[in-house]
């Protein structure tokens, strides 16, 4: 859901013809360095008290480690900082750690999530926005300094988001504590490869090469595994990789999409031992699978399921708006959701506008007064048989 809001502000400030500088923050031995006493400062002021206070200084403070080598230990020694990795408390810790980068800053914002930071500035000119965010990564050291962390300067770099049309050309540098950072054209952002002008073209590259990793163990799996084996095979080597974060990056050019498409065909003939050249509409009917296009048209809906049940969190509030609270007219369509004009066909290929529209096409007549899980299988069998 991070990246769904990331992409939207992104392709948002694009479409108004507005210039979006993205810093990508590498903290150095993240979770590792978080400080005890910073941390447990922060969680008293965030209103954690009494016993529950207790409880995290017990867990955080006197904790040993030693090594064990040949049947040999070494001595045990307190560790000092750090929270405990592999934990489900660590992430939480780290992040409640960070929480207030976001605060030392009125003019850039920031998405945070565990050690994958990042801070962007937006504004019309290229040589404005490194201007002010050389200035705002000077309270970016400060902050980091005053909370005991520090960057890895070399993983830590820039991303200027841009229309593909534009042609942006600038000796503007990005530097922080006086080390000039790397712009980059693609990095990877939980999980995602993002490119400068959001075509996802190497995000989708990297998919089909897991797919086809995927599709190289299922046909050596087909001929010893059952039916059920095999779509659990696809679920778990195919599926994963092509629905994460399709709300994103699923209406990427066709070229891309198509390219995917084929494998995914591919797939689900091995499965079913089916002609190299067999009609694949019903074998995914038989096997009751969503083919590409269909996974992206029934995440982004899910979505906006969600959003109408009020089951996103609170940065998702306003996200969507309907006609009724944008007009006073009373029309037919006046519980739809308002569809705003866009500029730019990146942003009306986002989860904001496309998935708006395809609600409204698809989905807004259907009873949302039932489980999430009822809904999701009502879906999918009404995107099925009208094979969207």
């Amino acid at each position: 859901m991070a990246l769904i809001l990331l992409v939207d502000k992104i392709a948002s400030e694009i479409d108004q013809g507005i210039i979006v500088l993205r810093v990508f923050l590498d903290f150095q031995k993240a979770f590792d360095t978080v400080n005890h006493s910073i941390l447990l400062n922060k969680l008293y002021k965030y209103g954690i008290r009494g016993t529950a206070y207790t409880w995290l200084e017990n867990y955080l403070k006197n904790r040993q480690q030693y090594v064990n080598y040949c049947n040999s230990d070494s001595h045990k020694t307190f560790i000092k900082c750090g929270v405990p990795q592999g934990s489900i408390l660590g992430p939480l810790l780290f992040l409640l750690y960070i929480n207030d980068i976001s605060h030392i800053s009125d003019l850039f914002m920031s998405t945070i999530f565990a050690d994958d930071t990042n801070i962007f500035i937006s504004g019309r000119s290229l040589e404005h926005v490194t201007g002010v965010m050389n200035q705002e990564l000077i309270k970016v050291v400060n902050w980091l300094n005053s909370n005991k962390l520090s960057l890895n300067i070399q993983k830590t770099h820039y991303m200027v988001f841009r229309s593909k049309q534009s042609q942006i050309q600038t000796d503007s540098k990005v530097f922080i504590s006086n080390h000039e950072l790397q712009c980059v054209d693609r990095t990877r952002f939980l999980g995602v490869i993002m490119d400068s002008t959001l075509s996802w073209e190497k995000h989708i590259h990297t998919i089909r090469g897991k797919v086809s990793k995927g599709l190289g163990i299922i046909c050596k799996a087909r001929k010893s595994f059952n039916m059920s084996a095999m779509i659990l095979l696809y679920h778990s080597l195919v599926y994963s990789y092509l629905s994460y974060c399709i709300e994103v990056w699923g209406n990427a050019c066709n070229m891309y999409i198509d390219s995917l498409f084929k494998l995914q065909k591919k797939v689900v003939r091995i499965i079913k031992s089916a002609p190299f050249r067999a009609h694949t509409d019903p074998i995914f009917n038989e096997l009751n699978l969503l083919k590409l296009r269909q996974i992206h048209l029934h995440r982004t809906l899910m979505f906006v399921f969600s959003f109408m049940r009020n089951q996103l969190p609170d940065a998702f509030n306003n996200f969507f708006s309907r006609n009724s609270e944008v007009s006073t007219r009373i029309t037919r369509q006046h519980d739809h959701l308002y569809i705003k004009v866009c500029r730019t066909n990146l942003y009306q290929k986002t989860c904001r506008i496309w998935g708006a529209r395809e609600w409204n096409d698809k989905a807004a007549s259907l009873d949302r007064n039932c489980s999430y899980n009822t809904f999701k299988n009502l879906l999918k069998k009404i995107i099925k048989d009208h094979n969207y």
